[in-house]
C-alpha cells in the first residue's frame, strides 16, 4: 500500500468473528501498510443504529509473512472514527488501532464516548546527565475539555515525582533529569480522566530521548609540594559536575600522573562517595630528589565524561646540591646533635676542593661522615630543562669538644669538568651523617648561592 491507498473495513454483524462478522485483510506474504488511510464502517443487513460493544477487539489485518509500516491516519494508539449509516445521526464511537509486528497483526479496540489524545514533548532534545528537562503533555478531547491527570513514564515505570500531574488548560508538565548510562530513554505520557468525567483516556506515542555524558572538572590537592626524601605525600583528586549537579554522580577511577605518565601505584584509584563531590586519593614517597609535574585524570564512566587537571610542580630536595663556576656558598650556623654547620665554600675551577667548616659542641666530641652533592638545572638543545644530581664525594671527620675544623673534599677531574660546563640555575645542599654521644643522625642543609667568586684572569668579551 501507499499514502494514496485507502482500506475500508466493514462490520456487518454483532459478532466478533473475523471474516464472517467483519472484513479482514489477510496475506500469506508480507504486508507493507505504507501510510495508507484506514476507514471503519458499520454495514449491517438490517437498518440498525446499535453501537458496538466498548472494549471489543477486531483483528483488521494479518500478515504471516511480516508486517511493516502503519496506516497514515492511525499511528500506534491512534483513533479512527467508526462510521454508521447517515440515518443514525452522530454516533460517537472510535476504533483504537494497535500494531503487533512480532505476530504481524493490526487490531482495533472499540472506544465509546468522547475521546482524548495526548502528545508528549521535551524541552531539550539531547540533554546531558542531570540536566533539567521539562516534559509537557498536551491533552485534547473530542468533546469538552480534558479533566484529569497525566502519568509520565519511562518505559513501563513512572518517572519519580512525575506520577500524576494535573491537567490545566489541556497541559500537564513534569521537571526531571536523566543519566546517560540508561540512554536512550523511552518516554510516554498517559492521560487518566478524573472520576465521573465521560471521557476516554489516552497515551502518547513513545518519545525517544538520547542523554549525553555530563561534563566534569577535576581538582588536585597535594599535601606537601616539597617533601623530604622518603617522606609520604598525599594526592587527592576531587571530581564534580558543576554544570549539572544532580542525582547521578561520577563513578569510576582516577589516574594520578607524573610528568604525563601514570604513577604505578596510583594509576587506578577508585572514587569514594556519595555524597558529592566524590574524591580519590593516593599516598606515595620518593627515594631521591627531583622535580615532578603531578596531575590527575578522571577517566569517566557511562554517565560522565573524563577530565584532567593542570600539572602542579612537586620538588623533592635532593641530598646536597652544589654550584658551578667560581661561586661561593654559605650555610647558616645550624647545630644538630653536637655538630654545628658553620659554612661552606665550593671553588671551581680553583683548587678543585669543597671546603665545609664544622664546629663540635658535644662534650664527648664529634665524629661522622660528610657527604657533598650538587644539583645542576640547565636547558638542553631544544629548550627542555634537565636536572642532574652530582655526588661530589664524602669525607670522614673527627672533632674534639669545642673544636672547629674545615673538612675538605677533593673533586675528581670528571666532576670538575661537569661543574665547569654547567649552566642555568644551581642549588646546593649538605648531608651530614654524624655519630654524637653514641647516636647517629642525618642532617640535610640547603645552602644558598651568595655570589660569583672572583679570581684568575678574565677573558676578553668578544
Amino acid at each position: 500500500l501507499d499514502p494514496a491507498s485507502e482500506v475500508n473495513f466493514d462490520i456487518a454483524a454483532d459478532g466478533g468473528a473475523a471474516g464472517s462478522d467483519y472484513s479482514q485483510l489477510v496475506s500469506p506474504g508480507p504486508i507493507a501498510l505504507g501510510g495508507a488511510a484506514v476507514g471503519v464502517r458499520v454495514r449491517r443487513p438490517k437498518e440498525t443504529c446499535a453501537t458496538l460493544p466498548p472494549g471489543r477487539v477486531y483483528t483488521l489485518a494479518t500478515a504471516t509473512g511480516g508486517l511493516t509500516g502503519t496506516f497514515g491516519n492511525a499511528p500506534e494508539g491512534g483513533l479512527v472514527p467508526i462510521n454508521f449509516r447517515e440515518s443514525c445521526g452522530a454516533v460517537s464511537q472510535y476504533l483504537r488501532v494497535a500494531y503487533d509486528y512480532a505476530t504481524g497483526t493490526v487490531t482495533g479496540t472499540v472506544v465509546a464516548g468522547p475521546t482524548s489524545t495526548t502528545m508528549l514533548t521535551s524541552s531539550v532534545g539531547a540533554p546531558e546527565t542531570n540536566q533539567g528537562v521539562r516534559l509537557t503533555a498536551t491533552v485534547t478531547a473530542s468533546s469538552g475539555g480534558p479533566e484529569g491527570n497525566v502519568e509520565f513514564r519511562n518505559g513501563a515505570n513512572a518517572i519519580p515525582n512525575c506520577g500524576f500531574q494535573p491537567v490545566s488548560a489541556g497541559v500537564a508538565t513534569c521537571q526531571t533529569s536523566f543519566a546517560a548510562a540508561s540512554s536512550p530513554e523511552h518516554l510516554t505520557a498517559a492521560f487518566v480522566p478524573r472520576a465521573g468525567v465521560n471521557l476516554q483516556g489516552s497515551t502518547s506515542g513513545p518519545l525517544s530521548l538520547t542523554v549525553t555524558p555530563g561534563a566534569t572538572t577535576t581538582h588536585l590537592q597535594i599535601s606537601n609540594t616539597s617533601p623530604a626524601i622518603g617522606q609520604s605525600v598525599t594526592y587527592t583528586a576531587t571530581v564534580a559536575a558543576p554544570s549539572n549537579p544532580g542525582a547521578a554522580i561520577p563513578t569510576g577511577t582516577v589516574e594520578f600522573r607524573d610528568d604525563g605518565l601514570p604513577i604505578g601505584s596510583c594509576a587506578s584509584r577508585p572514587l569514594t562517595g556519595p555524597p558529592a563531590p566524590v574524591s580519590a586519593g593516593c599516598q606515595i614517597s620518593y627515594p631521591s630528589g627531583g622535580s615532578h609535574g603531578i596531575s590527575a585524570r578522571y577517566v569517566g564512566d557511562a554517565s560522565f565524561a573524563g577530565s584532567l587537571t593542570p600539572e602542579q610542580t612537586l620538588t623533592v630536595p635532593a641530598a646536597p646540591t652544589t654550584p658551578t663556576g667560581n661561586q661561593q656558598v654559605a650555610g647558616s650556623n645550624t647545630t644538630h646533635g653536637g655538630v654545628s654547620l658553620v659554612g661552606t665554600t665550593i671553588s671551581v675551577p680553583g683548587s678543585l676542593k669543597g671546603s665545609v667548616k664544622l664546629h663540635c659542641t658535644a662534650p664527648g666530641g664529634c665524629r661522622g661522615t660528610l657527604t657533598l652533592t650538587a644539583r645542576v638545572s640547565s636547558k638542553g638543545r631544544h629548550g627542555k630543562r634537565r636536572t642532574r644530581t652530582l655526588n661530589l664525594g664524602t669525607a670522614p671527620f673527627t672533632l674534639s669538644a669545642g673544636q672547629t675544623l674545615s673538612v675538605k673534599i677533593e673533586l675528581s677531574p670528571a666532576l670538575h669538568a661537569l661543574l665547569a660546563a654547567g649552566h642555568g640555575r644551581l642549588a646546593a645542599s649538605l648531608t651530614l651523617i654524624e655519630e654524637a654521644s653514641g647516636q647517629e643522625a642525618e642532617q640535610t642543609k640547603k645552602v644558598r648561592l651568595l655570589q660569583q667568586a672572583t679570581g684568575g684572569r678574565r677573558k676578553k668579551r668578544k
